[in-house]
């Protein structure tokens, strides 16, 4: 998934636009095979600003395995099942693997980091489960 903006902002008087998923400011949805581990490519190109990404599940955070970043596989070690929460700041890239729960209710929160929820608002990529 590709998280973009419009391009480099240089008012800082009005708040930036809203973070594009995969080019779209309102997303299509995500579709997932239940049960079925995917992996999935996470990569901020916004031009200024680190965006705060959690997986949810209904309103619980879920689960997902990093299993790269910047490109390079981690070590098995590194691998584990952790909640599905990072910070990906300009230009990083981190590799997932998500497996849904036949019924989840899975929607991926982003938010602009450092910015209050009135200048920047919390969006949402709704993953469908299949």
């Amino acid at each position: 998934m590709l998280f973009s903006d419009a391009g480099p902002q240089l008012n800082f008087l009005k708040p930036p636009p809203p973070t594009m998923v995969n080019g779209r400011v309102v997303a299509l949805p995500l579709d997932l095979k239940a049960g079925v581990p995917t992996r999935l490519r996470l990569i901020n190109i916004r031009s200024d600003i680190s965006l705060d990404l959690t997986l949810l599940d209904g309103e619980t955070t879920a689960t997902w395995r990093i299993l790269a970043k910047d490109g390079a596989d981690l070590a098995p070690n590194q691998t584990l099942t952790r909640p599905a929460e990072l910070r990906l700041s300009p230009g990083q890239t981190y590799d997932v693997e998500v497996t849904a729960a036949s019924g989840a209710a899975l929607r991926l929160r982003h938010r602009m980091f450092g910015l209050p929820e009135q200048a920047a608002p919390t969006q949402y990529l709704r993953v469908e489960t299949k």
